[in-house]
């Protein structure tokens, strides 16, 4: 898996970021992106099919069903 990271980005955009990784690491990246965020210099962005795992992760969440956006 190749990643890359522009320095100090304003936006995030992270697309299934949890698929493939074992718990440990799957915690050590959230830890690490939520560390980050705390600083309030940046948003991200998740795309995922983990609902549980963005619900507990996001101020903000929305869901598309059908290919239509709604809040929730």
């Amino acid at each position: 898996m190749k990643a890359a990271l522009s320095y100090r980005p304003k936006l995030c955009v992270l697309e299934e970021p949890f698929s493939g990784l074992d718990a440990l690491v799957r915690d050590e990246f959230i830890g690490g992106v939520l560390e980050v965020d705390a600083l309030g210099q940046w948003t991200v962005l998740v795309s995922s099919h983990d609902s549980d795992e963005v619900e507990r992760l996001g101020d903000h969440v929305a869901m598309m069903i059908a290919g239509v956006p709604g809040n929730c």
